[in-house]
């Protein structure tokens, strides 16, 4: 059985669902234990609705619809005590955009700042290079082809995978090495593992392509670079 079995989510927003979303919450497994209800946390009727008071957690996203990010941690921060005034005892887990409104919301369990999160990214690189590069192409992914591969090719380019290609792994480890990222922590000796292994596994099969192309171009007359 799955962990989130039993456990039902309950969306809380003032917004009527989009096409998009509609249709995510019709898969089976999210259509019995997501629940839409619309309304706004600061009316006591929306908290009863949502029951509130019995929930084992409350999760407060910030709205990214406002041009002013002041104006939408105010709102984030006005949503964060009304909850805390219906349901004192439910922990809150809240994310807000600006790190000085974090005074603001200090008795919440936990508090994610977007802008405290970048700039800690950015940091991280001083002590394990090419963090940012890579959490970015994990998160930010591509929805289709931009264009074909002959177009690109044609271009001078070349078809590469992230997690197939050689350039990543050997700049990868060879910049990342196990003693500069200090492994203190069982999540990032857990990391330096996991990444050891795929290197153990990726290389070879690089190794293995590199040299057929080289040979294939060999053949052709061709030179490798």
């Amino acid at each position: 059985m799955l962990w989130f079995a039993d456990f039902y989510v309950v969306l809380l927003s003032p917004c009527e669902l989009d096409t998009t979303m509609k249709m995510i919450l019709q898969v089976p497994m999210w259509a019995q234990r997501v629940i839409y209800i619309q309304g706004s946390a600061l009316k006591d009727t929306d908290l009863t609705r949502a029951r509130m008071n019995a929930a084992e957690a409350c999760f407060i996203l910030a709205a990214r619809n406002y041009i002013d990010r002041s104006a939408a941690d105010e709102h984030t921060i006005l949503r964060s005590w009304a909850v805390r005034d219906f349901a004192p005892n439910v922990p809150q887990y809240i994310q807000i955009f600006r790190p000085e409104n974090k005074i603001h919301v200090a008795f919440a369990e936990h508090v994610v700042c977007e802008d405290e999160f970048k700039y800690a990214l950015l940091a991280n690189n001083c002590l394990c290079p090419g963090t940012s590069t890579l959490v970015t192409l994990l998160l930010h992914t591509s929805r289709g082809h931009v264009c074909g591969y002959q177009h690109f090719q044609r271009a001078g380019g070349r078809n590469v995978d992230l997690f197939e290609s050689l350039y990543f792994v050997v700049v990868t480890f060879a910049t990342v090495g196990y003693g500069d990222y200090k492994p203190d922590r069982w999540p990032s000796q857990l990391f330096m593992v996991i990444m050891i292994c795929v290197a153990l596994i990726v290389l070879p099969t690089q190794f293995e392509q590199l040299a057929y192309t080289w040979m294939e171009k060999q053949k052709l007359g061709g030179s490798y670079r």
